[in-house]
């Protein structure tokens, strides 16, 4: 696919949250700049930290309290270092980049042709429980994957804001594409190596999105994930178009992480808004 052109940046406008009466702009003004919204879902629209706890809260109970914190210990981290920008200081960073090398050697094969999935839950799973000393086989590394992602699905919420701006784009009539990372859920070897399958991967996540999203379009990060431009690439020079001929100009993009999610549309000349909570 031919890399899109870049166009003049534009400045990224920011929210505490995406409630109607938050907005840097009046539902007026949202309806005479914007054709089409294109918004992340989680921590943007989705509360996704109560989620993940009840998850790791179900982990606990399956392998114990120590590898459970432990598992939460290496997400927060890939969190953290997911949205930090590769200039900017950051005290984890060294033990980011160990932790890094750790998930890519689980990933010898697939991650040649695919890249390292840094989001694996397989993955924290293995070094959690090396790092704690727990035996495990492939058995109960899929067991406890497939019991973290049915608790998190069981209490996956929207934020109230986002309830409301959702609305919202209906009253308006305004149309809306989901963008969304990989989940990188992975086949598990019997040596406890990783492979990736991207068509296992994408409809695992779409199972777990169909019950909050339905009938909207949603473009999941696999196999090529958001950490590269070329999932930009296909998300607006492809699945934009599917749905209309929007410009770029009154396109507006969402999301939570300045690096993940916005950077590089607005490279491309697209309007961005961080919904930044902390």
């Amino acid at each position: 696919m031919a890399r899109m052109e870049r166009k003049k940046v534009t400045e990224t406008l920011k929210t505490r949250s995406l409630d109607p009466m938050d907005l840097p702009f009046s539902e007026s003004d949202l309806k005479k700049r914007f054709d089409l919204v294109v918004c992340d879902i989680d921590y943007t629209l989705v509360d996704f930290e109560p989620a993940n706890q009840a998850g790791i809260r179900k982990l606990k109970e399956f392998f114990g309290e120590k590898m459970g914190e432990q598992i939460d210990i290496i997400f927060q981290l890939v969190l953290e270092g997911n949205r930090k920008r590769e200039d900017e200081p950051w005290e984890h960073r060294e033990e980011y980049e160990s932790l890094m090398e750790k998930v890519a050697g689980l990933q010898p094969v697939t991650s040649k042709t695919f890249g390292v999935k840094v989001w694996s839950r397989e993955a924290y799973i293995i070094i959690a429980a090396q790092a704690t000393g727990v035996n495990l086989d492939k058995k109960k590394v899929e067991e406890g994957r497939d019991m973290y992602w049915e608790e998190l699905k069981n209490n996956y919420r929207l934020f109230d804001g986002a309830k409301k701006f959702l609305d919202l784009l209906k009253t308006l009539n305004i149309p809306l594409l989901l963008m969304t990372g990989s989940d990188a859920v992975l086949n598990v070897n019997d040596d406890l190596t990783l492979n990736y399958d991207p068509e296992f991967s994408k409809q695992y996540k779409m199972r777990r999105l169909s019950a909050d999203f339905p009938n909207i379009p949603t473009i999941i990060g696999d196999p090529i994930d958001k950490q590269y431009p070329e999932y930009f690439d296909n998300l607006f020079g492809v699945e934009v178009k599917k749905l209309g001929n929007f410009s770029p100009e009154r396109t507006l993009v969402i999301g939570d992480s300045e690096k993940a999610d916005l950077m590089f549309p607005r490279e491309r000349g697209y309007p961005t808004l961080l919904v930044a909570r902390g």
